[in-house]
Order: C-alpha cells, then sequence, then structure tokens
C-alpha cells in the first residue's frame, strides 16, 4: 500500500458481515486467483480500513482496474472493533469465466502476513489457512 498509495494510513481493523471471500480473477503477476467478495448471508471478512486522500483514491483505482472494469469500487458498512459501523470504499472483484481460481501460496501468504500484522482474528487467519487445503 505504502508504494501505491503514499498517504495511506491504517485506520482500524474491521469486519464485513454478509460477506465471503473468494478468488473470481486471475492475475498473471501472481499465477494464480486474486482476493474479491461474493454476498454471502452467513459470510463475514475481516480486513483493515485505509485512510488516504483523494490521489491515492485514484492510483488505487487505476491499479485495481476500475476502468477496465476488473474490479468495481462500492461503499459498504463495516464494523469497527468498538462497537461502532463505518462506510468505506470497498473493491469488488468482476469474477472472470472459469473462475473461482485458486491463489497462489505467495499470494495467500501475503494475505495471512498482513492479518498477523494488524492482528486479525484467529478466526480469520484460520479461514485464510484452510484455503490452502481446498
Amino acid at each position: 500500500m505504502a508504494l501505491r498509495c503514499p498517504s495511506a494510513v491504517v485506520m482500524s481493523i474491521a469486519r464485513l458481515p454478509h460477506y465471503r471471500l473468494t478468488f473470481p480473477r486471475r492475475c498473471s503477476e501472481w499465477a494464480g486467483g486474486v482476493a474479491g467478495l461474493v454476498a454471502d448471508e452467513d459470510g463475514r471478512v475481516e480486513g483493515i480500513v485505509w485512510e488516504m486522500r483523494e490521489p491515492d483514491l485514484a492510483a488505487l483505482d487505476a491499479y485495481e482496474g476500475i476502468a477496465e472494469r476488473e474490479y468495481i469500487r462500492e461503499r459498504v458498512q463495516v464494523h469497527l472493533p468498538d462497537g461502532k459501523d463505518l462506510a468505506v470504499w470497498a473493491y469488488f472483484a468482476v469474477p472472470e469465466e472459469g473462475g473461482p481460481f485458486f491463489p497462489e501460496s505467495a499470494y495467500l501468504n501475503t494475505m495471512i502476513t498482513g492479518a498477523i500484522e494488524h492482528g486479525l482474528s484467529a478466526t480469520w487467519l484460520h479461514q485464510l489457512r484452510e484455503v490452502r487445503s481446498q
């Protein structure tokens, strides 16, 4: 994030209910599936809320392929650890035909490392590690 969005700072960890993690797109850079979210009434994902300036948000849009319709950016309500809800932008992958795709180990390890570094829950870490056995 620091390379793409220099103004970005971690605001909080957060939970997003009613969605689950999937890997609906392929990425040649990662040689496998890349993360996306899909609606799921029983689902829950965890992540980081970043605060950044508009130019960095535009840079992130470019990186995520908004103009090419690889991802779309939408407002969602997340739950913060202090019990408050917050409206944030989230990126949703536009699925590719043939998906979902299995993520490469290095990609998944990057997700796991980030989850550990930011203190996401043991339940979420277990879910990420379970992707390897699917």
